[in-house]
């Protein structure tokens, strides 16, 4: 039993070695092998209560091991992305080569169309009432589509807009609504 037990011990050393950051990947590897061989050697014939107890604790050792190797793993797929995206985003702001680590630390850049810093914003149209108030008055002021403040802020507290939205929605329809409106005023809704 104290060989079974010394067994467990040292994979669970071999865990916190590796998890601690004392040793390599490639030295827990190893140290798994020697474990499994010393276990093989020892536990081979044993199926008993204390055999299968022994091995449902390795089992769950290795579980473990495994569970955070593969965490570690997407872990380091993360951060190798987001390492990704941030020299595409300073790559459109400086012309000079970036390094971060070393090369085989951060991986290329295959398409830089996907890795755009500045996502593009999404443009809404206002609501139908709102587009159709303000379309009515601009009808009704064709000779003088420019609104006064009082008029503005009467439009602002109907529609719920603020100034800025409705001068701009004014200047855009100066230019693409009303040129159409004086052609065809009878047909236009």
């Amino acid at each position: 039993m104290n060989i079974i037990m010394g067994i467990l011990d040292q994979a669970v050393s071999a865990e916190e070695g590796y998890f601690a950051g004392g040793a390599s990947r490639k030295s827990l590897m190893e140290e798994m092998r020697r474990i499994r061989s010393k276990y093989k050697a020892t536990v081979f014939g044993d199926s008993g209560r204390e055999g299968m107890k022994f091995k449902m604790a390795l089992l769950f050792v290795l579980k473990r091991v495994k569970q955070k190797i593969i965490l570690e793993d997407r872990l380091m797929e993360v951060i190798d992305s987001e390492v990704a995206y941030i020299i595409g985003c300073v790559k459109s702001i400086t012309s000079e080569p970036i390094r971060v680590g070393t090369v085989e630390a951060v991986r290329p850049i295959q398409h830089e169309a996907e890795h755009k810093c500045a996502k593009p914003r999404t443009r809404a149209n206002f609501p139908m009432d709102t587009s159709q108030l303000l379309r009515s008055w601009l009808k009704e002021n064709m000779d003088n589509p420019y609104p006064s403040d009082a008029e503005k802020a009467y439009l602002c507290q109907k529609t719920g807009l603020g100034p800025a939205q409705i001068n701009n929605w004014f200047i855009n329809a100066r230019r693409r609504i009303l040129p159409f409106m004086k052609g065809k005023c009878s047909n236009f809704k």
